[in-house]
């Protein structure tokens, strides 16, 4: 694209005068893969007088643009990468005809010349719109040989504690889908189902922090889609990865798609070995007078194994307004974990007491088979379609682990026979969710949407612990750690929300009804809880362009956190029997009113988002601390009251030159917590932050750096305080064999320093504890593409157009 044709698209300045005439005048079409009959999105397409560029726009993802211009005559130029060019000539527009529709424009590959393209323009690592924010995780150099958690990890207001859970902007009540489908982190999977998702294999992050009432309730600090790479161009392409890395880390991606005539192919089958070796330390110190008066856990692991991903599937085209989606998606992991635990025990006089060291090997094996039917009918405007879709999702796992613990009179003299102990945990789950939307357009900006939603979860947890009896030589079950949960779930919703533009004014009101039914069965002690919610979720935005690049938004919805599998079952873990993690089967949900205020400017130089919000939540929930009288400690999920939560969070995007760009974000937040558990009264209001900036820069043509650093301030929590971390990674790319493919180095965590640190107060106890979950990891990673050009992005920049027209989505 010639610098004039890129300044008018990235800018749109006011068209010239043509005849002297000050009536503005609309060309507007739709760009087409002629061979596939497939939109085009970022094509470029200008309007010229005399060889002059007078303005232009580029196509959105339906392939739609939409130019003003003045009275006159012009020629229309249509180009995309990899595509011959259309001269569309003479066309006159008068006051006869204020609207021009130029109709479907279809464009052939350039098959004889697309290898001789260059792609110039990059794609944004940020794009905004008033109700997301997309993060294009391809241009991010430290994380292309890490998996889904180490690419949310490194997003502006995301972070990933040592246990995997996910939190946006400091809360971990969030809820995350893949393609804008449940990605099934709640489930028995959890987060291990985030590492069997190579980052290769993602395309791009939305981040949605007030989300809309076609979207599911569930999550109230937002939502978090995955978007993975499909590519629907015509022919083959696609693109084949592979890393290895120290400590073990090695992966092998490739990802193929093939569309002829109607048929669209694709394919994408992603392995991945990694082991990570850590250690944590917790000291605890008791203030009831009894024995031990302190005892120190010394904690050192080694986790990892193999994930397998697969996934094969088919887009049919009807015609251009009908088309069927399926896939099917398996997942297989395989863990080998080993764990050692060292216990010390003192006296009043800080002397050691007692000694004993506990060892652990497990072998976990978890599986995932997902099935998916899609249908979209599209009527004469893009913007009238109704879209189905089936989906149904089946998960496994299976732990075993064989624990011995030995006792000692000093570091090399053992007493007492060893405790031997094993324990069992087989998980299943199913899913059936059905969902359907109806789109209605009211206006060129204004629609009515409604829909329904339904799903259907079934759970079954088998958890049983056994100890060998010396007597007898027998093992026999602790009753107390043995039992099998049904837990089941059925999800109904309606939606309805209607939105407009009026000049500078959008809005978007609507409505959401959902009726829950969530039981659990306990079924050796008998033990049932039947529970049902209806509720009404309204949402309400309200938004003011104040100038092409200049807007702001007020927006409210209200929002629900249903507790998760893993926070209901009361047998979760039982690596540590001083330690204990287990859930709570009478926890409820959570409610929060969520308000936000949005500003959004687009800058010659880059791209600058502000908001404030406001969340307010009810039945708030965290973890307990309790210890028991023989010295064991039990966290536990309660509902303990209310939450308030008041931030102001900034991001930037920003081209400082032609070598050098950043990004960054900072979160800053205030919080106020007030609750009562077991006649213990909860108060705690503070002030914490987070940030993350991102340096990259370009040495050379064909070398990138980049430099990230991320900083959680300290935050106090219902018991306690969780300590500041911070770290930095760091990355060095370099493109090969005429821009085929790319290698990347990466570091991440370059000074070892994401060390977890929290410390918890009770009544009669003071537990400081410190985890180590991964050490620094060196990565080198290459990626070939075929028959595409390195992703940087397609022609142009939409950076400076606003995303997702007015209501997003």
């Amino acid at each position: 694209m010639s610098p004039a044709l890129q300044s008018v698209v990235a800018q749109h300045p006011p068209a010239r005068r043509g005849d002297g005439s000050n009536t503005q005048f609309i060309i507007r079409g739709k760009v087409m893969d002629a061979s596939g009959l497939s939109p085009l999105e970022y094509a470029t397409v200008s309007a010229m007088q005399q060889e002059a560029i007078i303005s232009g726009d580029l196509t959105d993802e339906r392939g739609l643009f939409s130019i003003k211009l003045p009275q006159g005559r012009y020629t229309i130029v249509v180009e995309y990468l990899g595509y011959g060019k259309k001269e569309i000539s003479d066309i006159e527009l008068s006051k006869k005809q204020v609207v021009l529709d130029l109709g479907e424009i279809l464009l052939s590959a350039d098959v004889e010349h697309i290898e001789e393209i260059e792609v110039i323009a990059e794609k944004s690592a940020i794009r905004f719109s008033l109700d997301k924010k997309i993060y294009n995780v391809g241009k991010d150099l430290t994380t292309r040989s890490g998996a889904a958690d180490d690419v949310l990890d490194n997003i502006p207001s995301i972070s990933v504690d040592l246990e995997g859970n996910v939190r946006l902007r400091g809360s971990r009540q969030v809820r995350i889908l893949i393609d804008g489908r449940p990605a099934g982190v709640q489930g028995v999977r959890g987060v291990s189902l985030l590492k069997s998702i190579q980052a290769s294999q993602i395309d791009r992050v939305e981040v949605i922090t007030n989300p809309s009432a076609r979207y599911e309730a569930e999550g109230t600090a937002g939502i978090i889609n995955i978007i993975l790479k499909k590519n629907k161009k015509s022919g083959l392409n696609g693109s084949f990865d592979g890393n290895i890395g120290t400590p073990l880390e090695t992966g092998l991606g490739i990802s193929l798609n093939y569309r002829k005539n109607k048929i669209n192919w694709f394919t994408r089958l992603g392995i991945r070995k990694a082991v990570f070796d850590g250690n944590g330390l917790i000291d605890q110190r008791f203030t009831d007078g009894r024995l031990p008066i302190r005892s120190i856990q010394t904690r050192e692991h080694s986790r990892g194994g193999l994930s397998t991903n697969l996934r094969f599937g088919m887009d049919y085209h009807f015609d251009d307004r009908s088309i069927l989606t399926t896939y099917f998606d398996g997942d297989l992991q395989r863990q080998d974990n080993t764990v050692q635990i060292r216990f010390e025990d003192f006296d009043r006089l800080d002397q050691q007491s007692d000694l004993s060291i506990r060892n652990e090997i497990e072998q976990e094996d978890q599986s995932k088979i997902e099935y998916l039917l899609s249908f979209k009918h599209q009527f004469e405007s893009t913007k009238h379609y109704y879209k189905i879709d089936f989906q149904y999702q089946s998960n496994t796992k299976d732990q075993q682990s064989d624990f011995e613990e030995q006792a000692y009179q000093d570091p090399n003299t053992p007493i007492r026979q060893k405790s031997i102990q094993r324990s069992q945990n087989d998980q299943g789950e199913n899913i059936y969710i059905i969902k359907a939307d109806y789109n209605y357009p009211i206006s060129k900006e204004g629609k009515i949407e409604f829909g329904y939603r339904g799903s259907i979860r079934d759970i079954r947890n088998d958890f049983r612990v056994d100890s060998l009896n010396r007597s007898t030589e027998l093992f026999e079950s602790i009753e107390r750690f043995t039992n099998e949960l049904l837990y089941n779930e059925d999800i109904h919703a309606l939606y309805a929300s209607i939105g407009d533009q009026l000049n500078k004014f959008s809005y978007l009101a609507g409505l959401r009804f959902e009726h829950s039914g969530i039981s659990t069965d306990l079924v050796r002690t008998n033990e049932k809880n039947p529970r049902t919610y209806t509720n009404f979720f309204p949402s309400l935005f309200l938004s003011y362009k104040i100038s092409q690049n200049n807007s702001f938004q007020l927006s409210y919805s209200k929002r629900i956190r249903r507790p998760r599998f893993f926070q209901l079952n009361p047998f979760f873990t039982f690596s540590n029997n001083r330690s204990i993690f287990r859930g709570n089967p009478n926890l409820d949900p959570q409610y929060t009113d969520s308000y936000e205020f949005s500003y959004l400017s687009r800058l010659s130089f880059g791209s600058l988002s502000s908001s404030l919000y406001y969340r307010h939540t009810t039945d708030y929930s965290q973890r307990i601390l309790r210890v028991n009288a023989d010295r064991t400690t039990v966290r536990q999920p309660e509902n303990i009251g209310t939450y308030d939560a008041y931030g102001l969070e900034i991001t930037y995007n920003a081209t400082l030159t032609d070598w050098w760009k950043m990004n960054g974000n900072f979160n800053f937040f205030w919080f106020d917590l007030e609750g009562t558990f077991r006649n213990q009264l909860f108060r705690r209001n503070d002030f914490s932050y987070l940030t993350r900036m991102s340096s990259k820069f370009k040495i050379a043509k064909s070398y990138d750096t980049q430099i990230s650093l991320r900083y959680r301030g300290p935050s106090e929590t219902a018991q306690g305080i969780r300590k500041a971390i911070l770290s930095i990674d760091a990355g060095a790319s370099k493109d090969l064999l005429q821009n085929k493919a790319t290698l990347t180095l990466s570091i991440r965590d370059v000074f070892n320093s994401r060390r977890w640190k929290s410390q918890s107060r009770g009544e009669n106890f003071v537990i400081n504890s410190e985890f180590f979950w991964a050490p620094r990891r060196i990565s080198l990673s290459f990626n070939y593409r075929l028959h595409q050009k390195k992703a940087r992005g397609k022609r142009g920049s939409r950076e400076s157009r606003p995303e997702g027209g007015t209501f997003g989505g």
